[in-house]
């Protein structure tokens, strides 16, 4: 489907027609469009690059420092769990913090994408990338997938001390310790 979807639309204002809609692979929203729903009006969107300075960022601060039951456990929700996680650990550098104060697009809904919505920027990011690498505007910053660091957390928790991430050479979800570095890219939904 992610090829198909580029296929129809890659260069198009729409797809097959329908004005108004939006498609994966679109730049737009401050990033680029990397799911959308069957009306092709509401999606999520990624950040055009990553947000940590390429070694990678802590999920949290020190170990223990987020309490299971804080409010980001959810699989679907990544803003609820992003808010969850900056209002427990407050200031500093680690993922979710990069992603609230992001400021791409001069939009500042930017959050860390939950277990699922990273899953599906996972599905997408061939078509994701072949629109990253060919167009001059983006520098051809793509998702990576390039080891060690093609791994990229998500905002959901497990308990105080690990997180759900996503694992780009193999597709897989799998848990790591919050205090482990890896990769971060802020999504907003529209």
């Amino acid at each position: 489907v992610p090829y198909a979807l580029y296929a129809e639309t890659a260069g198009n204002p729409g797809p097959a027609g329908a004005s108004g809609t939006h498609y994966v692979g679109e730049l737009f929203g401050g990033g680029i469009v990397f799911w959308v729903d069957g009306t092709g009006e509401h999606g999520l969107i990624a950040s055009l690059n990553d947000l940590d300075d390429g070694s990678g960022e802590v999920w949290s601060t020190s170990s223990g420092d987020i309490s299971s039951g804080n409010g980001a456990e959810d699989f679907y929700d990544g803003a609820a769990n992003t808010e969850a996680i900056v209002a427990q650990l407050g200031s500093g550098t680690y993922a979710a913090k990069l992603c609230v104060d992001f400021r791409g697009g001069s939009f500042d809904d930017w959050y860390l994408p939950s277990h699922s919505e990273l899953e599906l920027l996972g599905d997408n990011r061939v078509a994701i990338n072949k629109v990253l690498a060919n167009d001059s505007s983006t520098n051809g910053l793509t998702i990576s997938n390039a080891n060690p660091f093609g791994i990229y957390w998500s905002s959901t928790e497990l308990n105080s001390s690990n997180a759900w991430d996503l694992q780009l050479q193999d597709g897989y979800m799998s848990l790591n310790n919050k205090l482990n570095t890896f990769r971060v890219r802020a999504v907003r939904a529209f």
